[in-house]
Parts: structure tokens; sequence; C-alpha cells
């Protein structure tokens, strides 16, 4: 039984391919037909679009997250500065604190 199954599929691969030998390639086109493949090639040096993207997403992310550690620090400052003028202040005997 694998003998006979195996014998059909090697008869099917041959009978299915023997058309493509003579263009070239197995599942070419006939000539004169328009085929539904499309080939596409990078030109050498060219970058990928996918990783530029990538690298443009990470890039934006980068300064969203150096933005956000700024603005905390400027607050963390702004914090600190008040404090001490606080302290300052109830030192000189300020009324305002």
């Amino acid at each position: 039984m694998e003998l006979r199954r195996a014998a059909l599929l090697v008869a099917a691969v041959l009978w299915g391919g023997a058309g493509a030998v003579g263009a070239g390639r197995a599942g070419a086109p006939a000539v004169g037909d328009l085929g539904g493949t499309v080939h596409v090639h990078l030109e050498e040096g060219a970058a990928d679009p996918v990783d530029a993207w990538r690298a443009q997403r990470d890039n934006l992310a980068e300064g969203r997250r150096i933005a956000e550690l700024d603005y905390k620090s400027a607050r963390a400052r702004s914090a600190i500065e008040a404090s001490f003028a606080a302290v300052e202040a109830r030192l000189r005997g300020d009324p305002r604190r």
C-alpha cells in the first residue's frame, strides 16, 4: 500500500512539474501570461522598512521617556527648593511661614 502511494506521489509530481520544466522553474507563468507573483528586490544598502519603522518608534519612545524624566526631575527640584525656602523663612522669622 505504501509503495503504491509513493508511486502515485512521484507520478503526480512528475506530471505536474513537466509543464514548468520548459519555463525554467516550477509554477512559472506561460510566456505572455501576466502571472500572479510580484517580486520585490531591495537595492544593496537599502534599509529594511520594518527596521526603519521600529527604530523610529523606539526613538519616539525614548524621547517621551527623556521628557518624562526631565519633568519629574524639575518637579522634584521645585519641591526641594520650596522646602529649603520654607526652612530659611522659619529661621529668619518670616511671619508668612
